[in-house]
């Protein structure tokens, strides 16, 4: 199904990702890993004699049964000693290799909590176990079984929330970003220690991240689809109308949960909706899945918040370019510390290619401290790490981070075969990469130093995504993916009225045969760019069936174009990256009318005036200057076609024909241009609304606010 024969804008406006979410949420996957664990001995001691009760059990049960026990992520138990005996060959073999217990953290690179790392004694023991034929030994030697609570690792949650309905992976297809909406119904603030996610589907879950929002948030787009939840990554933090909100961490596979340092919590405010936003990888089996979250509380707010260093920023979408197939590549980044911290936590993050992580700091006098070293990187056991004790580094403090990927056919985990090219993105089998630091600046008074560092390294990391073309790749296909979407079209906008696809089938055979759109279709056009959401989907039913008939159509193409530039432009749930995608989908559409059709005067309309509309509220990422221009040659090119009989013309016709053209000259500095168009106003136009504009510019010549005498006046509410 096209982007067109869906008729692009019967949107339910779907808020979507945001890049700045990913980074203000995903770190804190470090913080909520590793769980529970029994106090046993962690060394075994040497014996003649290895035996299960006395030596391995008390390995297994300190380093193992936290995953290989019921109901928990691995695919068997090892609590029993028929369960260890059946599998020692495997045991013996995944431990000596270091495979399991699962921790690619390199030992000495970084001094971390919890180190789920076997010593070479206790690889020892486990083969010489193996090797003498695995006896059981005294029973009453046997230690007790490790008691976990009520199966939450972190002990009894404060709060237990669950998906309210199942959604349904597929058995194949691309990957899946989906958020689900729970509310909380918290009487209360509260700050939060630790999120515990349980998720049932666990072979198709890759990674999830939490958020908190204002309750009803997202009401007019959860379930709009028909499914529940709603598509793509919350914009936490960058849309206003979510607001309160805010990050509550993360999962991602192969992670425990953990609480945050002492003394360090996250707020989460009363009555709020709690968001799992979760990616899927579809395995080749249909799942269902029903996610529950455990939420444990501190009991007061924290003295400070902690804040997130991530080298290259943004996971890097900034500094990855492309990854040659059966090549390899490495990717650096660097950030020089404003004031002196205290880092509390590392937490790596790459997809399949990802090969080696290293992270060194090099103090002002010269000196290096190592933070974190993962030579062998792998996706299925992402896992964040807490430092025993904060690692304090001085103003001035270089850190350097260097990932380097494997896209080779020697590489057991790429995900194609042969390698493929590839490049940012969101996907399993796209790549990204950073090591996100928590930390907190020692002294409080220079947190709003560390918030203008962190301010201009987001803003460094975006503006490099933006030159090297990312930025807009990624927003384009989450815009191919909003315009595609099954049922996507329920409705335009907040409140909007549903179109009506009968009256779309009617009209669109008259635009299919002709080369000029129907009078109809016009006025729904401008009706629609006057406020009115019915008439304006009726007219983007029409031009995406006459596009979808004819591509060259050039009319239905320009119109097309402009009607998507304003809704991207004036629809205020959809997120930035949302934007963006439906900005170059617009332009790209209105140029190739231009280009079709360089003399239809209809043409030159749809995208003169559109960009003379918007353009003033557009964000500089969006080359104002260029689209200005183009809106001047488009209505200069319309005066040209219209010169012999502008006298012919309506005074709505003319009057915004020459209005157009001074207020586009008068913008670009043009003043004496601008005076031109504007003269012929007062001496063609003489008692107007036109005429009165002109006088007020000639007082002073410098650009006029937005012109309220324009084409939407007359089309209003049709």
């Amino acid at each position: 199904m096209t982007m067109r024969t869906r008729s692009t804008f019967r949107l339910k406006a779907e808020a979507t990702r945001t890049l700045l979410v990913l980074a203000s949420a995903a770190f804190l996957i470090a913080v909520v890993s590793r769980g529970e664990a029994p106090l046993q001995a962690q060394n075994a001691p040497a014996q003649s004699r290895v035996t299960f009760t006395e030596t391995i059990a008390p390995i297994v049960y300190e380093n193992c049964v936290t995953c290989h026990r019921p109901g928990e992520a691995a695919p068997f138990s090892l609590i029993s000693y028929d369960d260890v005996k059946n599998r020692g060959q495997l045991i013996a073999a995944v431990t000596g290799s270091r495979y399991m217990p699962p921790w690619q953290a390199t030992h000495g690179y970084g001094d971390f909590q919890d180190e789920r790392r076997l010593t070479d004694t206790q690889i020892q023991a486990i083969a010489a176990w193996v090797k003498n034929g695995m006896p059981e030994g005294p029973k009453a030697k046997m230690p007790a079984v490790p008691k976990f609570t009520g199966g939450w690792r972190l002990g009894t949650p404060d709060l237990v929330l669950e998906m309210p309905t199942e959604f349904e992976v597929p058995a194949s297809g691309p990957d899946i970003f989906r958020n689900f909406v729970i509310p909380s119904k918290l009487l209360e603030d509260k700050w939060v220690r630790a999120v515990e996610f349980r998720p049932r589907a666990r072979t198709v879950v890759h990674h999830a991240l939490f958020a908190y929002v204002r309750s009803g948030a997202y009401a007019s787009i959860d379930g709009a689809d028909g499914q529940p939840g709603f598509r793509g990554l919350a914009p936490i933090g960058a849309n206003p109308n979510i607001s309160p909100a805010g990050p509550l961490g993360g999962w991602a596979v192969g992670a425990s949960p953990r609480f945050l340092p002492e003394g360090l919590a996250l707020p989460m405010s009363k009555g709020s909706d709690f968001v799992i936003q979760m990616h899927f990888h579809p395995s080749g089996k249909a799942e269902r899945e029903k996610s529950t979250v455990g939420i444990y509380f501190a009991e007061k707010a924290p003295d400070r918040m902690l804040r997130v260093l991530q080298l290259p920023g943004l996971f890097g979408i900034g500094s990855l370019q492309e990854i040659a197939a059966g090549g390899n590549y490495a990717m650096e980044r660097s950030a020089t510390l404003p004031v002196d911290v205290k880092v509390y936590l590392a937490n790596p993050h790459a997809h399949y290619l990802g090969k080696e992580f290293k992270a060194t700091a090099t103090l002002p006098d010269g000196t290096t401290k190592p933070l974190l070293w993962i030579q062998d990187w792998d996706f299925n056991w992402q896992d964040g790490y807490n430092y025993k004790e904060p690692v304090l580094l001085p103003k001035g403090t270089r850190l350097d981070v260097r990932i380097t990927y494997d896209n080779t056919a020697a590489n057991p985990r790429n995900p194609s075969n042969p390698p493929k090219r590839v490049w940012w993105g969101e996907e399993s089998t796209d790549e990204m990469g950073s090591i996100s630091f928590g930390l907190i600046p020692v002294r409080r008074e220079d947190e709003p130093a560390w918030e203008q560092f962190a301010t201009q390294q987001q803003r460094g990391t975006l503006l490099a995504a933006g030159q090297n073309g990312t930025l807009q790749r990624v927003a384009a296909n989450q815009a191919r993916g909003l315009l595609a979407a099954p049922g996507a079209g329920r409705g335009l906008g907040r409140g909007g009225a549903a179109a009506s696809p009968t009256a779309a089938a009617a009209a669109a055979p008259a635009a299919i045969t002709s080369t000029s759109l129907p009078p109809q279709v016009m006025a729904d056009l401008f009706s629609g760019f006057g406020g009115n959401p019915g008439a304006l989907q009726r007219a983007l039913d029409v031009t995406a069936t006459t596009i979808e008939a004819n591509p060259s159509h050039a009319q239905a193409l320009a119109w097309h174009g402009a009607a998507t530039l304003y809704y991207s432009s004036t629809n205020a749930d959809l997120s930035a990256l949302d934007r963006i995608g439906l900005f170059q989908r617009a332009t790209k559409e209105m140029d190739s009318a231009v280009g079709i059709a360089p003399d239809d005067i209809r043409v030159r309309m749809a995208r003169g005036v559109v960009l003379r509309m918007l353009t003033p509220t557009m964000p500089r990422l969006a080359n104002v200057p260029g689209l200005i221009e183009n809106a001047r040659l488009d209505y200069q090119r319309m005066f040209e076609l219209q010169q012999g009989q502008l006298e012919k013309l309506s005074q709505h016709a003319l009057g915004e024909l020459l209005q157009g053209l001074a207020e586009l000259n008068s913008r670009q500095g043009k003043t004496s241009d601008a005076e031109k168009y504007y003269g012929m106003i007062q001496s063609m136009l003489k008692g107007t609304d036109y005429a009165a504009r002109a006088g007020e510019w000639m007082k002073t010549k410098q650009p006029l606010p937005q012109a309220q005498t324009n084409c939407i006046s007359c089309h209003t509410g049709q």
